[in-house]
């Protein structure tokens, strides 16, 4: 796919490497979904790219199929793992594709970020500094929790199911009347081939196991760059915020630097120049931020979209499933081994949901500070050029920065509520049917 969409390379440019670095985006190019398209590597990234690509196409029809058949001969409990997981594979394609296909704008954001952003006509304060050190932290601690839960989900899908049958020797069986689906499978799926021989099985799994793994490395890398870039701004809005605080502070240093002279500016009209200077230097910061912030939002939009309209399904069924086994009468081994697959499904998708959530909040949050920054500014006793600037930025800033899915839903604190209330009615509604059942 890659050598026919996306051209070759001859260097990468020193700034888009340092923000893929502080990004940590090497994540996303374990996945295939940010390839190397330097060198000998654009092949082999546009082979493995292309893999991803077939593999998810191959793995959405499968489990059309799967729920197809579940749902003709009423193998319930089939027919909601391929609705959880089929729902999540559908979702994670649009997403990937997304990434892929807009590498450009990623690259602008990686370079945007490479270059520092913007560069005031000063060195930076301990207070900046501090700002910078703990966003790196929390870029860094994002990209840690994000391989963690991204692993431990792989596993979940990949291996834990197997454990019981494998120890056994079980292959399962397809009973006439029955699905043609082979529930000991670690994710229960249609194939076209007899996997209940012990070769044809434990390769069957093999497949499946590595396409879940590149999956769950897609799911982690993705949300890891999500919230690296809502860190990212949110940083410079602090940035930003802080600097417009001490203005009145830099235009005093910049009239002292300007005039070599110590103590409170004596020209006001040459003090007003300078307080001019240090406010256009804000306003062209917001620019380069609100540049940034429409490049992330044209970035993300679809993977909030997606991801919204189908996070509700995917929580809702395995709680169903969890449920549905806890109250049975026995309870075995093997359905103890369910039990914790279906419950860390139920957290790691509540997680992914949390972080896209509320990192748009602390977006949202961190925007208005703008506002109130500008509006906080020492005007009393500067020019009206200084005044007007003042009004303008108010009216520029006067709109929060928001991250939505289109426009028709924004990723935040209200939204997770929502969400989880529609978890919920679905729940209902599944625990209802079942009981009629």
């Amino acid at each position: 796919m890659i050598p026919f969409v996306l051209k070759r390379q001859e260097a990468v440019d020193p700034d888009v490497q340092r923000g893929y670095d502080l990004m940590y985006a090497k994540l996303m190019r374990a996945a295939g979904i940010y390839p190397d398209l330097v060198g000998k590597k654009y092949t082999w990234y546009g082979v493995y790219s292309s893999y991803v690509h077939v593999g998810y196409v191959f793995y959405v029809t499968v489990y059309a199929i799967s729920a197809y058949y579940a749902a003709i001969f009423a193998s319930y409990e089939i027919l909601a793992t391929n609705a959880c997981l089929g729902t999540v594979t559908f979702m994670y394609s649009m997403v990937a594709h997304n990434f892929m296909f807009r590498r450009w704008k990623i690259d602008r954001m990686f370079k945007m970020i490479g270059n520092g952003f913007y560069h005031y006509d000063r060195p930076l304060t301990p207070k900046e500094l501090d700002i910078l050190d703990k966003s790196a932290s929390a870029c860094a601690l994002s990209y840690r929790r994000n391989i963690f839960w991204g692993f431990m989900l792989a596993v979940t899908c990949s291996l834990v199911p197997l454990l019981m049958p494998g120890i056994r020797g079980d292959y399962g069986t397809i009973n006439p009347g029955d699905a043609p689906v082979n529930p000991k499978l670690n994710i229960p799926m249609y194939f076209p081939w007899d996997t209940t021989k012990p070769v044809a099985f434990w390769l069957t799994n093999a497949m499946i196991g590595h396409g879940a793994s590149t999956e769950c490395a897609i799911v982690a890398s993705t949300c890891c760059l999500y919230t690296n870039f809502c860190i990212t701004l949110a940083s410079q809005i602090d940035l930003l915020a802080l600097s417009i605080n001490d203005i009145k502070a830099r235009a005093v240093k910049r009239y002292e630097k300007e005039h070599q002279l110590v103590g409170e500016p004596v020209d006001d009209k040459k003090f007003n120049k300078c307080m001019n200077y240090c406010l256009n230097e804000n306003i062209e910061h917001l620019q380069v931020l609100k540049e940034f912030h429409r490049t992330l939002q044209n970035v993300v939009a679809p993977a909030v979209f997606t991801i919204f309209s189908g996070t509700a399904l995917t929580i809702s069924t395995p709680l169903f499933q969890l449920i549905s086994v806890l109250m049975k009468d026995e309870i075995i081994i093997d359905d103890a081994v369910d039990a914790i697959t279906y419950t860390y499904y139920i957290i790691c998708f509540l997680a992914l949901l949390y972080y896209y959530c509320v990192y748009g909040q602390l977006v949202i949050d961190k925007s208005e500070t703008i506002y109130f920054a500008f509006y906080d500014a020492p005007w009393i006793g500067t020019d009206l050029e200084f005044r007007q600037k003042i009004i303008i930025s108010l009216a520029n800033a006067k709109k929060p920065m928001t991250l939505s899915a289109f426009g028709l839903v924004t990723a935040s604190s209200i939204t997770l509520l929502d969400i989880v209330k529609t978890i919920f009615s679905y729940l209902n509604l599944l625990l209802a049917t079942g009981s009629q059942d």
